[in-house]
Protein backbone atom coordinates (compact mmCIF):
# COMPACT_ATOMS: atom_id res chain seq x y z
CA UNK A 1 0.00 0.00 0.00
CA UNK A 2 2.80 2.41 0.94
CA UNK A 3 4.66 1.64 -2.32
CA UNK A 4 1.56 2.46 -4.39
CA UNK A 5 1.25 5.83 -2.64
CA UNK A 6 4.89 6.64 -3.41
CA UNK A 7 4.52 5.62 -7.07
CA UNK A 8 1.36 7.71 -7.51
CA UNK A 9 2.98 10.69 -5.79
CA UNK A 10 6.12 10.39 -7.92
CA UNK A 11 4.10 10.05 -11.13
CA UNK A 12 1.99 13.09 -10.19
CA UNK A 13 5.11 15.17 -9.54
CA UNK A 14 6.75 13.98 -12.74
CA UNK A 15 3.67 14.82 -14.79
CA UNK A 16 3.35 18.26 -13.17
CA UNK A 17 7.04 18.95 -13.80
CA UNK A 18 6.82 17.93 -17.47
CA UNK A 19 3.76 20.13 -18.11
CA UNK A 20 5.33 23.09 -16.25
CA UNK A 21 8.57 22.85 -18.23
CA UNK A 22 6.68 22.72 -21.51
CA UNK A 23 4.52 25.70 -20.62
CA UNK A 24 7.60 27.71 -19.63
CA UNK A 25 9.25 26.79 -22.93
CA UNK A 26 6.17 27.89 -24.87
CA UNK A 27 5.86 31.42 -23.49
CA UNK A 28 7.68 33.31 -26.23
CA UNK A 29 6.72 31.40 -29.38
CA UNK A 30 5.25 33.29 -32.33
CA UNK A 31 1.50 32.78 -32.72
CA UNK A 32 1.65 31.73 -36.41
CA UNK A 33 4.33 29.13 -35.65
CA UNK A 34 2.18 27.81 -32.79
CA UNK A 35 -0.85 27.48 -35.07
CA UNK A 36 1.21 25.52 -37.63
CA UNK A 37 2.59 23.28 -34.89
CA UNK A 38 -0.88 22.71 -33.46
CA UNK A 39 -2.24 21.61 -36.86
CA UNK A 40 0.74 19.32 -37.45
CA UNK A 41 0.42 17.69 -34.01
CA UNK A 42 -3.33 17.22 -34.46
CA UNK A 43 -2.75 15.53 -37.83
CA UNK A 44 -0.13 13.18 -36.32
CA UNK A 45 -2.49 12.44 -33.38
CA UNK A 46 -5.35 11.61 -35.78
CA UNK A 47 -3.14 9.28 -37.85
CA UNK A 48 -1.86 7.54 -34.71
CA UNK A 49 -5.41 6.91 -33.46
CA UNK A 50 -6.64 5.72 -36.85
CA UNK A 51 -3.88 3.09 -36.90
CA UNK A 52 -4.38 2.19 -33.22
CA UNK A 53 -8.14 1.71 -33.68
CA UNK A 54 -7.53 -0.51 -36.71
CA UNK A 55 -5.05 -2.66 -34.74
CA UNK A 56 -2.33 -1.50 -37.11
CA UNK A 57 1.12 -1.54 -35.52
CA UNK A 58 2.06 1.53 -37.56
CA UNK A 59 0.65 3.52 -34.64
CA UNK A 60 4.01 2.87 -32.92
CA UNK A 61 5.76 4.82 -35.68
CA UNK A 62 4.54 7.96 -33.88
CA UNK A 63 6.78 7.23 -30.88
CA UNK A 64 10.46 8.15 -30.58
CA UNK A 65 12.87 5.23 -30.20
CA UNK A 66 13.72 6.43 -26.66
CA UNK A 67 10.10 7.09 -25.61
CA UNK A 68 9.28 7.16 -21.90
CA UNK A 69 5.91 5.61 -21.01
CA UNK A 70 4.35 5.70 -17.55
CA UNK A 71 1.09 3.93 -16.79
CA UNK A 72 -1.56 4.05 -14.10
CA UNK A 73 0.65 2.25 -11.57
CA UNK A 74 3.40 4.88 -11.79
CA UNK A 75 5.90 2.40 -13.24
CA UNK A 76 7.72 3.65 -16.29
CA UNK A 77 9.37 1.99 -19.24
CA UNK A 78 11.68 3.41 -21.86
CA UNK A 79 12.23 2.46 -25.45
CA UNK A 80 9.94 1.81 -28.38
CA UNK A 81 11.14 -1.75 -29.02
CA UNK A 82 9.68 -3.23 -25.81
CA UNK A 83 6.53 -1.14 -26.21
CA UNK A 84 6.06 -2.35 -29.80
CA UNK A 85 6.63 -6.01 -28.86
CA UNK A 86 4.12 -5.87 -26.00
CA UNK A 87 1.45 -4.24 -28.19
CA UNK A 88 1.98 -6.81 -30.94
CA UNK A 89 1.35 -9.55 -28.39
CA UNK A 90 -1.68 -7.67 -27.07
CA UNK A 91 -3.16 -7.35 -30.58
CA UNK A 92 -2.47 -11.04 -31.17
CA UNK A 93 -4.53 -11.91 -28.07
CA UNK A 94 -7.22 -9.17 -28.10
CA UNK A 95 -9.49 -7.18 -30.33
CA UNK A 96 -9.44 -3.45 -29.59
CA UNK A 97 -12.60 -1.37 -30.03
CA UNK A 98 -12.54 2.39 -29.57
CA UNK A 99 -15.92 3.32 -28.13
CA UNK A 100 -15.17 6.99 -27.75
CA UNK A 101 -12.17 9.24 -27.63
CA UNK A 102 -12.28 12.98 -27.26
CA UNK A 103 -10.59 15.54 -29.43
CA UNK A 104 -7.24 16.30 -27.84
CA UNK A 105 -6.50 19.51 -26.06
CA UNK A 106 -3.19 20.68 -27.50
CA UNK A 107 -0.74 22.90 -25.64
CA UNK A 108 1.49 23.92 -28.49
CA UNK A 109 5.02 25.15 -28.94
CA UNK A 110 7.12 25.29 -32.05
CA UNK A 111 9.25 22.21 -31.34
CA UNK A 112 7.34 20.48 -28.53
CA UNK A 113 3.65 20.13 -27.65
CA UNK A 114 1.41 18.31 -25.19
CA UNK A 115 -1.86 16.56 -25.99
CA UNK A 116 -4.36 15.23 -23.50
CA UNK A 117 -7.72 13.60 -23.97
CA UNK A 118 -10.16 11.07 -22.55
CA UNK A 119 -10.96 7.67 -23.97
CA UNK A 120 -13.32 4.70 -23.66
CA UNK A 121 -12.17 1.39 -25.12
CA UNK A 122 -12.99 -2.27 -24.88
CA UNK A 123 -10.61 -5.18 -25.25
CA UNK A 124 -12.05 -8.55 -26.27
CA UNK A 125 -9.98 -11.63 -25.52
CA UNK A 126 -9.84 -13.55 -28.80
CA UNK A 127 -9.84 -16.94 -27.06
CA UNK A 128 -12.34 -16.52 -24.20
CA UNK A 129 -14.33 -13.56 -25.63
CA UNK A 130 -14.08 -11.89 -22.19
CA UNK A 131 -14.55 -8.13 -22.43
CA UNK A 132 -12.63 -5.50 -20.48
CA UNK A 133 -13.81 -1.90 -20.64
CA UNK A 134 -11.26 0.82 -19.98
CA UNK A 135 -11.95 4.56 -19.58
CA UNK A 136 -9.35 7.14 -18.74
CA UNK A 137 -7.10 10.01 -19.72
CA UNK A 138 -4.06 9.90 -22.01
CA UNK A 139 -1.35 12.57 -22.02
CA UNK A 140 1.49 12.75 -24.53
CA UNK A 141 4.46 15.05 -25.02
CA UNK A 142 5.28 15.40 -28.72
CA UNK A 143 8.63 16.56 -30.12
CA UNK A 144 9.21 17.89 -33.62
CA UNK A 145 11.81 15.74 -35.37
CA UNK A 146 14.61 16.99 -37.62
CA UNK A 147 12.61 15.82 -40.67
CA UNK A 148 9.59 17.93 -39.59
CA UNK A 149 7.46 15.01 -38.35
CA UNK A 150 6.08 14.83 -34.81
CA UNK A 151 6.72 11.90 -32.48
CA UNK A 152 5.82 11.16 -28.89
CA UNK A 153 8.73 11.45 -26.49
CA UNK A 154 6.73 10.73 -23.31
CA UNK A 155 3.23 9.46 -22.60
CA UNK A 156 1.18 8.56 -19.57
CA UNK A 157 -2.31 7.23 -19.11
CA UNK A 158 -4.55 6.82 -16.13
CA UNK A 159 -7.64 4.64 -15.99
CA UNK A 160 -9.78 2.49 -13.78
CA UNK A 161 -10.51 -0.75 -15.68
CA UNK A 162 -13.89 -2.36 -15.19
CA UNK A 163 -14.41 -6.02 -15.96
CA UNK A 164 -17.70 -6.50 -17.82
CA UNK A 165 -19.52 -9.81 -18.21
CA UNK A 166 -19.19 -11.81 -21.42
CA UNK A 167 -21.92 -11.19 -23.97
Amino acid sequence: MYTQTINKTNSSWLLALVVALILIGCENQLESEQLDSKAEVKKAWEELYENYGNEDMRFTDYYQDDVLRMGTTGEYKTGKKVFKESWQQYYDENEVKLLDYSEPTILECVHQSVTFKTYDEIFIDKETRDITKVSGTWIAVWKKQDNGSWKIRMSTWHHAPEQEPKS
